[in-house]
């Protein structure tokens, strides 16, 4: 059913790939027929709300692109960004893992300070310089 669903709405001029279109209406009618198997009542066991939460919470295919494409637009972003910060730190090996561990591992600002014998403050101050050089290079704002 879901197949037969899925081609009689399927509009190829969108520009969604057929097998987006289709995997969507199956997984749907999947869960619709465990929803109707289901041998407890459903006015009392909430099963139509939580239905209702999956079935609104399916993206739609256009939507699964759109975020496949932020995604990869966001990788580009950091390796671009990762290769300002090598170009930046030549020579500032401790700025550039200090940056590496804070920024992009997320390690707590005291581990970094311990594990690199500096202050907060002086983590802070590095951080914040290579952050606004690595801006810089990449001309944002």
């Amino acid at each position: 059913m879901g197949l037969a669903n899925a081609l009689k709405s399927y509009d190829p001029s969108k520009g969604v790939p057929l097998k987006y279109w289709v995997y969507r209406f199956i997984n749907s009618e999947i869960i619709k027929c465990r929803y109707k198997n289901n041998k407890e009542r459903r006015e009392d066991s909430g099963h139509e709300k939580i239905f209702d939460k999956l079935q609104s919470s399916t993206p739609s295919p256009l939507e699964a692109l759109q975020e496949n494409e932020e995604n990869l637009i966001r990788k580009q972003k950091y390796q671009q960004a990762y290769k300002c910060l090598l170009q930046i730190t030549k020579d500032d090996l401790i700025g550039r893992h200090i940056f590496i561990d804070r920024i992009l591992n997320g390690c707590k600002l005291t581990e970094v300070a311990i594990k690199y014998h500096m202050s907060t403050s002086g983590v802070l101050h590095k951080t914040n310089k290579l952050t606004r050089d690595i801006k810089n290079c990449l001309k944002l704002k």
